[in-house]
């Protein structure tokens, strides 16, 4: 991705006039990206830091570039085949596995955030994502709200599959003070790693 994108759009409360502008600073190359950020309410304006971009690789050590794995009592995991990966552990009724994550404090909790997931295709089960949303609507306030579940084609192969999460709340009111969650069928797959960003895929 180019290091200099136009415009990001974050709201304030009380303002549209908000503007964010990269300036090709960056912590760990695309793992971790800060964005300078102009918020201007009125006459006033400030100059901030935000993280645009983290991801996590998971493995037998994990490397966490902003994303957080958080294992609750329903979200233990274990190391992939050869220390690549994690596999969620079923939880108590069997019929889902969950893999549990924080986002940094430094990410804007408003507008789209996109989530990139690399998974190995092994077996015909399915993946989704429940997150931290602003949908009162729901159970639990939002809590949890679920994506599209993606249908695995047991390749074998690794694959990513790209999730927009539109109405994002990500305050940690899920199990472990997690934004949000992996839910797998059992069997669950091997999740290798995983990018949440500001930016639309091919934006």
């Amino acid at each position: 991705r180019s290091a200099n994108p136009s415009h990001l759009s974050l709201p304030v409360k009380g303002t549209t006039e908000a503007s964010a502008i990269i300036t090709r600073g960056s912590e760990g190359g695309d793992r971790l990206r800060r964005t300078l950020v102009t918020l201007r309410l009125g006459d006033y304006s400030q100059l901030i830091s935000v993280v645009d971009t983290a991801s996590i690789e998971l493995g037998a050590k994990d490397a966490e570039h902003g994303l957080v794995l958080v294992e609750p009592e329903d979200g233990g995991t274990t190391s992939g085949p050869n220390g690549v990966g994690r596999t969620p552990v079923p939880f108590a009724n069997g019929q889902s596995a969950y893999l549990y994550l924080r986002l940094p404090a430094a990410m804007p909790r408003t507008g789209d955030t996109y989530l990139t997931v690399e998974y190995l295709d092994k077996g015909r089960g399915t993946l989704a994502v429940q997150y931290d949303s602003q949908d009162a609507s729901l159970p639990m306030s939002g809590a949890y709200k679920p994506t599209e579940s993606l249908s695995l084609g047991d390749t074998g192969r690794w694959l990513t599959h790209t999730f927009r999460l539109p109405d994002g709340r990500f305050a940690g009111r899920q199990n472990g003070a997690a934004d949000l969650r992996f839910v797998l069928s059992v069997p669950p797959t091997v999740v290798k790693g995983v990018v949440a960003t500001k930016w639309a895929p091919n934006g």
